[in-house]
């Protein structure tokens, strides 16, 4: 059964911890019971003030009389009900003496640790199966480790053709997107991402891991098209609108707002700017009386009415769907591309760190989850 004890700072987790440990305690009715049980924290503060109260806990239970919650749930053991109340706390008097006895004189066996101690000693526990030597290290430093493993990578660059290019068209793309040339802090930003436990997850979960170059290179030219294609249609739109408005004598600035009009968005998109169209734009479709300012004189208002009947109003609602419909999609494409050539070398810097760890016999710690995962995937035990 998984019990979840959720509190704030200062609101008795410890306590109630300590007090569940000794209920499993007695609960187990073996004065060696606690070789049975294993409590597990979060730092090693943590473990030794839980250790400092059990011992305190058994401590007082076996030299004074004192009652409080502690005492009565142990008191309320099931197993222990065949006993009458005095016999009962007699019972746990002397039990607890001895226990504290026992653990004390076998404290290695007192097993109260981090998490990450458990893992590591788990994983040596594995050692075999994991193909690492019982005396292999666990690694704490991610950031080190990557920073050999990048070091490593561009240090074979001249046996690696592939991965060359690759590193080529990411500094050139970098370049061309106003980034520096250095592909370093990109490559240690997304390797990052190889130890964490989210991207195990979705790998465990698609039933796969990253993908090979070929199969990324298919998916940067179909989101390089989604980009273009996006592009050209707000350029086109853009393009269209200015020449309407142009070939009819106007300016965007004679439109409702002036110098703010609505209508300065053909021209940002004519030039290519990707700028999504604002609330007063959007309600310029179909309501021509909102194209121009009530003090308009008339012969500008009919320009503009006839603007409005020679497409200018079909340009306006084509941008408002434009946005609407594909703007989601354009920006997602523009982020999943900027990353895929750094994508197509996380395999290339998951194959050195792999081999780094091999040769200098290590593990990271932040690995250890994912490795025991798959040790016992499909295991009865």
């Amino acid at each position: 059964m998984l019990e979840i004890c959720k509190a704030s700072a200062g609101s008795g987790k410890t306590y109630k911890l300590t007090g569940d440990y000794i209920v499993k305690l007695f609960r187990n009715g073996e004065k060696d019971g606690y070789k049975h049980i294993l409590a597990v924290t979060f730092t090693n503060k943590a473990t030794d003030e839980m250790k400092q109260r059990i011992l305190e806990k058994l401590y007082s239970l076996a030299t004074t009389s004192e009652r409080d919650t502690i005492f009565d749930n142990i008191m309320a053991i099931g197993e222990l009900q065949w006993m009458g109340p005095d016999r009962r706390e007699k019972y746990i008097r002397e039990s607890a003496g001895k226990m504290l006895i026992e653990i004390l004189n076998d404290y290695s066996q007192f097993n109260v640790s981090t998490i990450d101690k458990f893992f590591q000693q788990t994983m040596r526990s594995f050692a075999r199966e994991l193909g690492h030597f019982a005396s292999y290290n666990v690694e704490l430093d991610t950031d080190s480790v990557l920073s050999e493993t990048l070091d490593l990578m561009m240090d074979s660059l001249s046996e690696n053709q592939e991965l060359l290019d690759w590193m080529i068209k990411m500094s050139v793309e970098s370049i061309e997107g106003g980034e520096g040339w250095n592909p370093i802090p990109r490559l240690k930003n997304l390797g990052a991402q190889l130890f964490k436990e989210t991207l195990k997850l979705k790998q465990r979960a698609l039933g796969t891991g990253i993908a090979d170059k070929d199969t990324i290179e298919k998916y940067r030219a179909k989101v390089g098209k989604m980009v273009y294609t996006f592009e050209q249609k707000s350029k086109r739109l853009g393009e269209e609108g200015c020449r309407i408005i142009d070939d009819m004598g106007l300016t965007a600035d004679s439109f409702a707002g002036g110098s703010r009009s609505p209508f300065k968005h053909f021209e940002k998109w004519a030039n290519g700017e990707i700028k999504e169209p604002t609330a007063t734009f959007i309600k310029l479709r179909g309501d021509v009386e909102k194209w121009y300012s009530k003090s308009a004189k008339d012969s500008v208002k009919n320009t503009i009415i006839g603007a409005y009947n020679a497409g200018l109003d079909n340009l306006v609602s084509d941008a408002v769907e434009l946005y609407t419909k594909d703007f989601i999609e354009y920006n997602t494409a523009k982020v999943i591309s900027k990353n895929l050539f750094t994508l197509g070398i996380l395999g290339d810097i998951y194959e050195v760190f792999q081999m780094y760890c091999r040769e200098k016999n290590i593990v990271l710690l932040s690995e250890t989850n994912d490795v025991l995962n798959r040790i016992i995937d499909g295991s009865d035990t």
